[in-house]
């Protein structure tokens, strides 16, 4: 890994890598923004900050960001916590942050970054409409939205940013087909499950497979789920399309080269209540 080596010097303020002993000062950060992500995080930080950057002044730790690798593929991140703490908001300390970890993404080899928000309103205020420009303005883009997903008119938007030239969009992989297996749970999601499936090694017309998908849906609905979430690869999904469509799921976007380059995520939610 770079993130231990490629900051230093002199200037402040300075990104440097994460360490254990600047938790407290994360977690503080992160408090003073929201307690359910501050729970969130301390947990979650105390496993594993490897991939974490923070931002210092003199010996004051003043923000934090780093990334996520996605456990289903490689060359892929997810944005991780990533605050500026508010008494030095405003300055351009984020976009110093954020291009300091856009530099060690691109040096460790990672291909694109996802960033995932939602449209959580405090009183009426949509607290992350800032957060969704700044995002926007460093060249994030809006792949996918999906409605009702984090709780009831709480809506998930995903944005991704290649760190490498996007591939051309000649090639069309294809030609696979999938099975429905079952239901878990959806990540960040109250009530919300995700369908599971697996791919079928078959010769036979890929619109002769049962997908399985209406006991799915039941089951779902058996578990009170207020949504299901499709997500299934492009190449494989040739005899899926049309039962999702018929059973209500809304197609909603795909995440670009999601699983490799012209193999993407598409994504579909269904309102169960």
């Amino acid at each position: 890994m770079v993130f231990s080596s490629m900051f230093g010097g002199g200037g402040a303020p300075q990104v440097r890598a994460m360490q254990q002993s600047d938790l407290g000062s994360v977690l503080r950060i992160i408090h003073g923004y929201d307690e359910d992500d501050f729970e969130e995080a301390r947990e979650d930080l105390a496993e594993d900050i490897e991939k974490m950057l923070v931002l210092t002044k003199g010996k004051k730790v003043i923000g934090v960001t780093g990334a996520t690798l996605d456990p289903q593929t490689d060359g892929i991140v997810w944005l991780s916590w990533t605050y500026i703490d508010p008494a030095h908001a405003g300055q351009g300390h984020g976009r110093q942050l954020i291009g300091a970890l856009l530099d060690a993404l691109r040096a460790d080899g990672i291909r694109k970054l996802f960033i995932s928000t939602s449209d959580y309103k405090d009183e009426g205020e949509d607290i992350y409409a800032n957060a969704r420009a700044f995002y926007e303005k460093l060249g994030a883009n809006l792949e996918v939205m999906l409605p009702n997903y984090h709780g009831q008119g709480e809506s998930r938007y995903i944005y991704g940013l290649e760190l490498v030239p996007a591939p051309s969009r000649n090639e069309h992989p294809g030609g696979g087909v999938l099975r429905f297996i079952d239901v878990e749970p959806a990540s960040e999601s109250e009530k919300g499950l995700a369908l599971l499936w697996e791919e079928i090694e078959t010769d036979t017309p890929s619109e002769t497979i049962d997908t399985n998908l209406p006991a799915m849906i039941e089951k779902a609905r058996n578990q009170k789920a207020r949504v299901l979430v499709a997500a299934v690869p492009s190449d494989l999904c040739l005899n899926v399309g049309a039962a999702l469509q018929a059973a209500g799921f809304e197609h909603r976007g795909r995440l670009l080269d999601y699983f490799a380059p012209n193999i993407h995520q598409e994504l579909g939610i269904l309102q169960l209540r």
